[in-house]
């Protein structure tokens, strides 16, 4: 394949990287505007364009953390975002709010004397 069908000729592959690179930004939008789902359509494009994803599993983890309450694909988002971003801006807020989820499934009252199951994908 040409170089000219990419558009790289004119510039096409930076407008292309720029226009990835904005996708996590308007998933913060979504989700702080309350859609979910919007959110989590930007969030996955990114993912899909996006080498290791940037922070997007990290969006992810927000949205099904506090839009979503599902806390089981939270803590795996999460985590994602630890692997793929072992040195990140937001490793520690991940870390963090990995446990903050580990303690909203099994809530201390709860799992007081137990032991805590692993978390699995449902």
């Amino acid at each position: 394949m040409s170089a000219y069908r990419f558009g790289a000729q004119t510039g096409g592959l930076a407008r292309f990287r720029r226009r990835a690179i904005a996708l996590p930004n308007l998933g913060h939008a979504a989700r702080r505007s309350g859609s979910a789902v919007r959110a989590e359509q930007a969030y996955a494009a990114a993912r899909d364009k996006l080498p290791s994803g940037g922070r997007a599993s990290y969006g992810l983890g927000l949205v099904a953390f506090d839009q979503r309450g599902d806390y089981v694909a939270a803590a795996r988002w999460f985590e994602t975002y630890l692997r793929e971003q072992p040195n990140g801006l937001l490793r520690e807020e991940a870390r963090a709010l990995k446990g903050n989820v580990l303690r909203f499934r099994f809530p201390l009252h709860a799992t007081r004397g137990a032991r805590v199951p692993p978390v699995r994908a449902r």
